[in-house]
């Protein structure tokens, strides 16, 4: 009796020992493979591993680390959105105990180790939302225990494994959306027979669908949406009676819906958008729980069915906790009308059924209080009666909640109501572009306090822009392009901080362009062509279209000003001068189009500088010189420079070729003029002075002004005449008078009377002094047809002055808000009356101060 006893006591003695030794054995083994899988880690931004994995510790006690409370073995692991980097270990397949194993939210490169199959025990795999290649290993959904995989948002490649649920299955979900599988879903599917969740959209799958999926009679949800299939719905899905969303959108289907997916009662989704399927809608409303229907981008045809407002409850959640109610018809080829019945779905938030086929009036929608999105753009809809009120916009007062109004592209042949000013202030967009509304934009539009864009363009309104748009402080984008309206941009516009894009082209509209506009910080696109307007400068914008205008005189310097532009347009106006080569310093440019104007001079080289321009147009001008060869004109063809008979430069361009003296003609051309003209004053002026000399003792007031008596320099001539020309760019009259006189002229232009009679004094000077001055104003010269004997320049600005009709004598390039007041002294028209310098002096000093008085300056 006593050897058994010792023998039952040794047994026991060995076993707990041996116990022990393996239980010690297995921590240590979990607690490597947690090494291996630090070791794995290369990017830790929160610093996780550094001050919470310490090697002192118990790996139980790390973070994300679970552990059973019997054995201190690594149960669950958790390192959802710890932003780690790295690969995932084959040593994790040594955590045996492990039950869940989530890695999603990561960065994690590198293929799914094979070793994760030794996993006997885990239910929950989860690797979403990382940058995981390769195939998915075998093994990994034949896990005894598995019940969820999920591997969305990878760059998963290859087949589905072929042992599919070949054991036997508790996986009730399978989760492969958005990565690059590809090959044809297995027909073997089937033997997943405890499936709830099957999700595979947005990946390359291809063939058909089997029609093995309808066996799963446990499924509820079915996502195979955004691949490559072919063929038709499988009829073997009615066999689903528990399937409650269904999403094939994308996917190329082909043939009609099929009719028993509107008897399947269970269904609350169904998403055929995007695909080729065609017919007509079928009667749905015996559906009682179907939420969602977006049916877009077929070939579907027919009318809507007349049942359609029994559908009072339907649900086109996307996210079902926001309870929002949607309908989409969009791209199919619906007809006929839209039903009064639709008024009914209280419930709707949005209403898209466009494009399609659809006709007749719009009905009353003002029981819909709960919408938000109206689309009814590119269809066939008229108005209640041609040209009266489109009444339908009235009854919209009562939705509450309307943000957006699409009607573009309709024939409704209508007048804006007034009571458009009634829609709440929920409203942020309009658009009704192309669909033939009369008459005139409703002043009460100022109401819509919310409005940011404003889409009325190719209609036929009439009258002039309401000033009241000023009052819709919210809004960015206004396009009344292509209509009829007349009278002047109203200045209110500038109060439209916010404005971004403006296009009024193809209107009537006339005056200038407000000043103001140039101050409208947002403001990047621009689209005025084809009116009747004058040009001003502008800054801040990104594209700028004038052409088609009546714009003239020269271009400004300060156009360069606009550093971000891209876009410029001043073609068929009748802007003069030359093209300035400021324009090289838009570096930005990408379009750039001068056509049909009269521009004078050269092309600048500057423009060879400008990197991005793509289109260049300069024909039907009076350029001339060489077309500069280098930069971007190296991709210019002939018909950028059509129709300008000086211009030189390769064959190709169908142009003459350039002599090798085209240089030296250029600057005959230009300068011998100028020397010529320097010449002869030079001579009018010393040889009349050096007689004078001779003969008599100059006044002393005279001496005392021209002192010392010499001849006058070519640079003294230069200095003030390139002074006077660069005032004179500045378009300010005022500044004009006070640089000559600051200038103190001792070098004037000469009257036709000093070679005619010898006479030199500085009251002939002062005389033709203002002469040249009127020829500035004016931008018109003493010789031109309309004066003659019995009118001259000088009577003619003085009559009109004395009737005080400025605006018809002052050029309108020069004529600013600073020179309304701008009045002319009487001049005599012989020489022994008119003022001496000193006179003129203190006149001038005189009219600078009044004007600096007035802030005109």
């Amino acid at each position: 009796m006593e050897k058994p006893a010792y023998f039952f006591i040794l047994l026991t003695i060995l076993s707990l020992s041996s116990t022990t030794v393996c239980s010690h054995f297995n921590k240590t083994t979990d607690q490597e493979s947690l090494i291996a899988f630090k070791s794995s880690i290369i990017s830790d931004p929160s610093e996780i591993l550094t001050k919470n994995w310490s090697s002192n510790a118990s790996v139980c006690s790390w973070m994300g680390v679970s552990c059973s409370l019997n054995h201190q073995r690594v149960t669950a692991l958790n390192f959802s959105d710890f932003r780690f980097e790295g690969t995932i270990p084959p040593a994790i397949g040594n955590l045996t105990f492990l039950t869940s194993l989530d890695l999603s939210y990561n960065n994690f490169a590198g293929f799914i180790p094979r070793e994760l199959s030794n996993l006997s025990r885990l239910q929950v795999l989860n690797f979403n939302f990382n940058s995981l290649t390769g195939e998915i290993p075998h093994g990994i959904f034949n896990l005894s225990s598995i019940e969820e995989v999920h591997l969305t948002a990878n760059n998963l490649q290859g087949r589905l494994p072929k042992d599919m649920c070949n054991g036997i299955s508790r996986l009730s979900g399978i989760y492969l959306l958005e990565n690059l599988l590809s090959g044809q879903i297995l027909f073997d599917i089937y033997k997943c027979i405890e499936l709830v969740d099957l999700s595979m959209e947005s990946n390359h799958f291809n063939g058909s669908l089997p029609s093995s999926i309808g066996w799963l009679n446990k499924l509820q949800r079915l996502y195979v949406g955004l691949n490559n299939f072919q063929g038709g719905v499988p009829s073997s899905l009615q066999n689903l009676s528990r399937l409650r969303e269904l999403s094939m959108r994308g996917t190329s289907l082909t043939g009609e819906i099929p009719s028993f997916i509107f008897n399947m009662s269970s269904l609350e989704l169904i998403d055929f958008a995007n695909n080729s399927l065609s017919g007509s809608l079928p009667f749905y409303h015996n559906l009682p729980n179907l939420e969602q229907l977006p049916l877009y981008f077929n070939m579907l045809t027919g009318e809507i069915p007349k049942s359609f407002g029994n559908l009072m409850m339907l649900n086109f959640l996307y996210l079902k906790h926001n309870n929002f109610t949607e309908l989409y018809l969009s791209f199919n080829k619906l007809n006929g009308v839209i039903p009064s019945s639709v008024n009914n779905a209280s419930s709707l938030t949005i209403l898209a059924m466009g494009p399609n086929s659809f006709s007749g009036s719009v009905p009353n929608l003002g029981n819909l209080r709960l919408l938000q999105y109206l689309y009814l753009g590119l269809n066939d809809l008229t108005g209640e009666y041609p040209n009266k009120e489109l009444g339908f916009l009235s009854s919209l007062k009562n939705c509450r909640n309307l943000q957006n109004i699409v009607l573009s592209d309709n024939p409704l042949n209508g007048l804006l109501p007034a009571s458009i000013g009634n829609l709440f202030d929920s409203l942020w967009s309009f658009e009704a572009s192309g669909c033939g509304i009369k008459g005139s934009i409703p002043v009460e539009v100022g109401n819509l306090t919310n409005l940011t864009d404003l889409y009325l363009d190719s209609n036929e309104l009439r009258g002039f822009i309401p000033w009241t748009m000023g009052k819709l402080k919210g809004l960015a984008t206004i396009y009344l392009g292509y209509n009829k309206l007349q009278g002047l941009i109203p200045v209110a516009l500038c109060l439209l901080s916010k404005l971004g894009e403006l296009s009024l082209s193809h209107n009537s509209l006339q005056g200038p362009i407000p000043e103001c506009f140039s101050e409208l910080k947002c403001i990047q696109k621009l689209y005025l062509d084809s009116n009747e307007l004058e040009f001003n400068n502008f800054k801040i914008i990104l594209e700028l279209d004038l052409s088609f205008n009546s714009f003239s005189g020269d271009v400004s310097g300060d156009i360069d000003k606009a550093v971000s532009l891209g876009y410029l347009s001043l073609a068929h106006n009748k802007f003069q001068g030359s093209i300035p080569p400021s324009i090289g310093n838009l570096k930005s440019l990408e379009f750039l189009d001068l056509s049909f104007n009269s521009f004078l001079g050269f092309i600048p080289d500057s423009l060879e500088g400008l990197t991005y321009l793509k289109h260049f147009n300069v024909s039907y001008n009076k350029l001339e010189g060489k077309i500069p060869t280098r930069g971007i004109f190296m991709n210019f063809t002939a018909e950028s420079f059509l129709k300008n008979d000086g211009l030189c430069g390769e064959t190709c361009l169908k142009v003459p070729h350039c002599g090798k003296d085209v240089n030296v003609v250029s600057l005959m051309k230009y300068n011998v003029p100028s020397c010529v003209l320097v010449l002869v004053v030079l001579v009018l002026i010393l040889v009349p002075m050096r007689r004078r000399k001779r003969t008599k003792q100059l006044p002393n007031d005279e001496i005392s002004l021209l002192s010392p008596w010499r001849g006058i320099s070519y640079m003294e001539l230069a200095r003030t005449t390139i002074e006077v020309l660069r005032v004179v760019r500045h378009r300010n009259l005022v500044k004009v008078i006070s640089c000559c006189y600051n200038q103190d002229f001792k070098v004037l232009v000469l009257h036709a009377e000093y070679g005619a009679h010898g006479i030199a004094s500085t009251s002939c000077d002062i005389y033709n002094f203002g002469i040249m001055l009127l020829e500035i104003c004016t931008r018109k010269r003493p010789t031109d047809e309309r004066f003659g004997d019995e009118i001259s320049l000088k009577s003619w600005v003085s009559f009109s002055l004395q009737e005080n009709r400025i605006s018809e004598v002052v050029d309108t390039n020069l004529l600013g808000r600073e020179d309304q007041n701008f009045s002319a002294k009487e001049q005599s028209t012989s020489p022994s009356e008119r003022i001496s310098i000193s006179e003129v002096v203190s006149k001038l000093e005189r009219i600078k101060n009044m004007f600096l008085a007035n802030n005109i300056y």
